[in-house]
């Protein structure tokens, strides 16, 4: 079986191609526990890991109940986690060994969040095996041949570069049976997946992705008479917001404009409330806050039809008082969609989508969108179709009558594009995503080499997709003794290397750094060779950046 995984910031899926067919088979992890939580068609599983009182590490749906009473020993939202540090060793706040050697404490045993990551993903591998076995394609083999796993389009190449080693270690695959894709491009897959029996045409189509906790847009071409038939032409990515943001503003509403925390210390009771009882109600008037988003996002509900939260349960605290926490207001669709908090999470999706048409356009203005895509669970909520209509297809595109379409699974659409990749990885043609630059320092003197550029298309070749850039250098050993080269990568164009003064910022935030110095080369002109290749679904690494370097002769 050939895997995809979508390690989601709040729920996980996966999918497998089976068979020499390229069967696609959806794994539905579709076990007893998880049935009575939030909503009992998702099948998700719960991005969470619980460590118990016997040191059994605890997965999915019955690791979240467990740790409605016990937080300490559980961690939520580890994908949310990896990002944030991997973005600080972008910014030079924090080291990597800073975080390989940081731990998180659940349950009195130390993790680290590679050990987390890798038990979780080890876990959806198991699973989807399993359920294979127990599908009506018990026969087919379960074992895993590669696997493709979806990231966040903005994700760095710190990133990358560990959730291929954690897929690796928790799966048992070399490395190189491991590839990334950006999220907005699984979900364009699957979209053309289902379509491709009457699209006969070339199309380009915005994908618009909304999961748990990260946003992101991307333009993807589709023409039916190129061997590679899917290519990304632009991609935006960064905007970490998510469903889960709609759920504190929802929230936040409920409570009477503050906070879950503002409210408990706000009630007497609670003073004298243990740990255990503060931790169930949170998570259990969580839950019905998911139910009512839910509610509020049915499609067959008007926008002015009245959806009453409610929320009852008796509790004992430790002086021995007994209360009944009762919470409940009704709300309508209209309510929910002017709320400010959530006018403004959909003023950062819309300003997010704008700057990459505007990107866009001014590329290729000859180029037109042919459809909208709306992918990832957050896309259920109908304010989001309602808001790309308003501020997006009405003010770029008002005489074209763009269609906004819906992917048939929305939640699914990601895990089902990856694996859609891992069963046939040359149907695609990405972008870099990220710059590759080089800088080279002799002394006070600096030479500066753009050598890949962000959301640069990638080629393809004989012998894979990549692109490959060539540079040469002469280092004179006659005037400097030493030559530094540095390779790093930026997200965006405002990733600076150096402060106002050109002092460098950090060696931590560098790729690779080397220096070659004048008792290595002998005196005299040198001609240093650099060649980089970045490969597509891998992150960069020293294998793939090669320095040679050969005496100039007179």
């Amino acid at each position: 079986m050939k895997l995809g995984i979508d390690l989601g910031t709040c729920f996980s899926f996966t999918a497998g191609v089976i068979g020499t067919g390229g069967l696609i088979f959806l794994v539905s992890h579709s076990q007893s526990n998880y049935k009575d939580i939030y909503d009992e068609n998702n099948q998700g599983i719960p991005t969470v890991l619980y460590n118990d009182s016997e040191n059994k590490k605890v997965k999915g749906m019955k690791a979240l109940k467990l740790m409605s009473k016990n937080p300490e020993n559980g961690v939520q939202y580890i994908k949310k986690d990896l990002l944030e540090f991997s973005k600080g060793i972008k910014s030079n706040q924090k080291s990597i060994s800073d975080f390989e050697t940081s731990e998180i404490s659940l349950g009195g045993t130390k993790f680290t969040i590679k050990e987390i990551i890798c038990e979780f993903i080890k876990f959806l591998i198991e699973n989807s095996k399993a359920e294979l076995k127990n599908s009506v394609y018990r026969n087919e083999n379960s074992e895993i041949e590669n696997i493709v796993i979806a990231v966040p389009a903005a994700a760095n190449d710190f990133f990358r570069n560990y959730i291929i080693e954690c897929t690796a270690e928790a799966s048992g695959l070399a490395e190189d049976k491991i590839k990334c894709i950006d999220e907005p491009i699984a979900a364009a897959l699957s979209y053309f997946d289902k379509e491709k029996h009457i699209i006969n045409t070339k199309n380009r189509i915005l994908i618009c992705d909304l999961g748990g906790g990260t946003f992101d847009a991307a333009i993807v071409e589709h023409d039916p008479n190129r061997t590679e038939s899917y290519k990304i032409v632009k991609c935006q990515g960064g905007l970490e917001k998510g469903g889960n943001n709609w759920d504190e503003a929802l929230e936040y509403y409920i409570l009477g404009n503050q906070s879950i925390e503002q409210y408990i210390s706000s009630n007497d009771f609670f003073i004298h409330a243990t740990d255990e009882v503060i931790n169930t109600f949170k998570f259990k008037f969580r839950r019905e806050i998911i139910k009512t988003k839910m509610d509020l996002s049915n499609k067959d509900n008007m926008d002015d039809k009245k959806i009453v939260f409610y929320y009852c349960q008796f509790f004992h605290n430790n002086v021995g008082e007994e209360k009944e926490i009762e919470v409940k207001k009704s709300i309508t669709r209209i309510e929910f969609e002017n709320i400010q908090k959530v006018k403004d999470l959909c003023e950062e999706i819309t300003r997010n989508i704008e700057k990459l048409i505007n990107t866009y356009q001014s590329e290729c203005p000859d180029s037109k969108i042919s459809n909208v895509i709306l992918a990832g669970g957050g896309s259920n909520m109908p304010m989001i179709e309602k808001s790309i209509k308003e501020n997006i297809i009405n003010k770029y595109y008002e005489t074209e009558n763009i269609p906004i379409a819906y992917l048939p699974d929305p939640d699914k659409a990601i895990a089902l594009g990856a694996a859609i990749y891992a069963g046939n990885q040359n149907e695609f043609i990405g972008v870099a995503p990220y710059s590759c630059d080089l800088l080279i320092v002799e002394d006070k003197k600096i030479e500066f080499f753009g050598l890949i550029g962000n959301n640069a298309p990638m080629e393809k070749h004989d012998d894979g997709i990549y692109i490959e850039e060539p540079r040469t250098y002469i280092f004179d050993t006659d005037t400097t003794n030493n030559l530094t080269y540095i390779l790093y990568n930026r997200l965006q164009e405002n990733d600076y290397f150096m402060d106002e003064k050109k002092n460098f910022i950090s060696d931590k935030y560098y790729r690779i750094k080397r220096t070659i110095t004048s008792e290595e080369t002998g005196m005299g002109k040198h001609e240093i060779n650099f060649e980089l290749k970045l490969i597509q679904g891998r992150p960069l690494n020293d294998e793939n950046f090669k320095v040679s370097r050969r005496r100039k002769t007179k």
